[in-house]
């Protein structure tokens, strides 16, 4: 599956499964949710609305952020001029930022980093972005995540 498709518990479990996290199922039927053993001891499931969603949990999320150096900007290529429909970009090792100054774009930022990774939020982008640096632009298939 493609990191950028990736969404909800799905790119929770793969985030978890980024930093060494253990992820395992919660008991023994064959479709018996997963769960994270974090590194404070704590076992979290990856529910819709509570648990380990760093991807929606700014108290989860923003100290990834900072820990992994991810730079957030908001693209201004997405439907450029529509109220509403901004994505967002993340970036770990940026290492140049410029400005195309063309016609469309009007100035807008291009980064170079060593992975980058859009959203729909920015904790959505930055997420993916933790996923791509570990795995590259696609995660295996048979991992149980």
């Amino acid at each position: 599956m493609k990191v950028s498709e990736l969404i909800g518990p799905k790119l929770a479990q793969w985030v978890a499964l980024a930093l060494g996290y253990v992820v395992v199922k919660d008991g023994d039927l064959p479709d018996a949710p997963l769960v994270v053993y974090t590194p404070d001891g704590d076992v979290h499931s990856f529910s819709d609305t509570v648990g380990w969603r760093p991807d929606i949990q700014w108290d989860r999320g923003g100290p990834i952020i900072d820990r992994e150096g991810i730079d957030i900007w908001q693209d201004p290529n997405w439907n450029h001029g529509q109220v509403g429909t901004n994505r967002f970009l993340a970036g770990i090792g940026v290492h140049a930022e410029t400005f195309n100054y063309s016609e469309r774009t009007e100035g807008a930022p291009v980064i170079e980093a060593d992975h980058t990774q859009s959203g729909e939020t920015r904790l959505q982008a930055a997420m993916r972005c933790v996923v791509a640096s570990e795995y590259g632009e696609e995660v295996p298939d048979a991992n149980g995540a």
